[in-house]
């Protein structure tokens, strides 16, 4: 639902500006201000997209050495998930964890937690912050403390 959103969104931002000289008296002002933030939306999703990308060909590859069946299908939904705030990451590890531990055994299950758990702290707590900050022009420090601040807001 999430991506098709998205797409639809993508679609329709070559119209807004003509949609807004009709909708403003002084559609100027208003359209240069639209359009830094739907540049800044679209810096943000992609950037979002390539570190979904690693997120998920780092899983694949970790998976496939250990020799997880159908580690492609995880890893594209940790791809998918990685979109998802919070609960993406635990809820794409999930699955592949119960997988392992029903044909492998808790020792392998417990392999495959860590390796989702190491891909994501690093991808999204050292790298996101800091490609974040600097593609988007914002501090890594203040990308950081947003998280920070944010993520205790969700967990209450």
């Amino acid at each position: 639902m999430l991506v098709m959103t998205v797409v639809f969104m993508l679609f329709e931002v070559r119209h807004v500006p003509y949609k807004m000289r009709f909708a403003l008296n002084n559609p100027q002002i208003h359209i240069a201000g639209l359009h830094r933030a739907l540049k800044g939306v679209s810096h943000y999703l992609a950037l979002k997209t390539l570190l979904s990308l690693w997120t998920g060909v780092i899983v694949w590859l970790g998976l496939e050495l250990m020799g997880v069946q159908f580690a492609l299908m995880w890893a594209v939904l940790a791809f998918l998930l990685n979109y998802v705030p919070n609960i993406g990451a635990v809820i794409s590890a999930v699955p592949p964890m119960i997988q392992v531990l029903l044909f492998n055994g808790v020792y392998e299950c417990i392999l495959v937690g860590a390796l989702f758990l190491v891909v994501h702290m690093v991808i999204g707590n050292i790298l996101e912050p800091r490609m974040m900050g600097h593609r988007l022009g914002m501090s890594t420090m203040v990308v950081f403390l947003s998280l920070l601040i944010w993520d205790g807001c969700s967990a209450r």
